[in-house]
């Protein structure tokens, strides 16, 4: 990005240091990171974020005997820092670290982010 961007930390991030939480810019395009990633920056077109928070405020709640696979791109050996999903069969994501945060998104809704992501 060759624009400086203005990062917020959102409201629902604990504590008060600067990792782990979901950070927000707006150039007028909107930008989500990580802030223990802040290379990683996802820049959603408003329809693909707008219907994953729509899956995601809507999801059917999860499956307790869920069996979690690890991503094949998290690095490591350990369980940290490592994007998991689940299918019961609605597919399920969280990251290892926030195991209670699960994002159930509709097909439509991750297919629409997975798209506008790779256009970026």
């Amino acid at each position: 990005m060759s624009q400086i961007l203005r990062w917020q930390k959102s409201s629902y991030s604990a504590g008060d240091v600067d990792n782990d939480c979901l950070e927000i810019a707006a150039t007028p395009t909107l930008h989500l990171r990580e802030s223990d990633t802040p290379a990683a920056v996802l820049s959603p077109t408003p329809t693909a974020l707008n219907a994953l928070l729509t899956a995601v405020r809507y999801a059917p709640p999860m499956s307790s005997d869920a069996h979690w696979q690890k991503s094949s791109f998290s690095g490591g050996g350990g369980d940290e820092d490592c994007l998991e999903i689940a299918a019961t069969p609605t597919l399920h994501l969280r990251e290892s670290n926030t195991p209670a945060v699960i994002l159930s998104p509709t097909p439509a809704a991750l297919n629409a982010l997975l798209t506008a992501v790779k256009r970026r």
